[in-house]
């Protein structure tokens, strides 16, 4: 009982030689836990949360031994299908897959900066499977400052779109 209102929201588990695999937390105080936390040699090695108490697991944080993040699965469709996948690199953001029409399939992906600013976004807008619009982005803005597309379907870039410069 963390919190010290009488109803406990941490429960650990032990196996018989000690060590502890899992904990298990309920966040949102609802007597549920919604937060299981995994050990591997004492470390914590995933986290699973349900984010919206109905139940099932929203959320997978994976880690590697040194404690830091590897991967973050968001917003599962099915138990085995994330519609959000980050990718993590010493900790830091480099890479998130996206399936954002929900056909189990990434439509979209993001490449990050040491900072995790967005530097470019690809996408399939046609859902052949394959990249056909690339997006770049100048560190720390929001909106690309090049747009290239693929409309005849060859894999290479054919309509181009570039910020203009400053007028002199």
């Amino acid at each position: 009982d963390t919190d010290y209102n009488g109803t406990p929201d941490q429960w650990h588990d032990y196996k018989p030689d000690g060590t502890r695999p899992l904990i298990r937390l309920d966040t949102s105080g609802n007597g549920r836990a919604d937060e299981w936390r995994h050990f591997q040699d004492d470390r914590l090695s995933m986290v699973k949360r349900d984010q919206n108490a109905d139940g099932t697991v929203d959320e997978i944080v994976h880690y590697d031994p040194k404690g830091n993040m590897t991967q973050v699965l968001r917003d599962f469709d099915a138990p085995d299908q994330p519609r959000t996948r980050l990718l993590y690199e010493a900790g830091q953001l480099v890479r998130g897959e996206f399936d954002t029409n929900r056909d189990a399939k990434t439509d979209q992906w993001h490449i990050y900066d040491a900072k995790g600013n967005l530097l470019r976004a690809m996408y399939d807008q046609n859902r052949d499977g394959r990249q056909d619009q690339w997006e770049y982005f100048k560190p720390g803005q929001a909106k690309p400052y090049r747009v290239e597309r693929d409309t005849s379907g060859n894999g290479k870039a054919d309509a181009i779109w570039e910020q203009p410069g400053p007028k002199r």
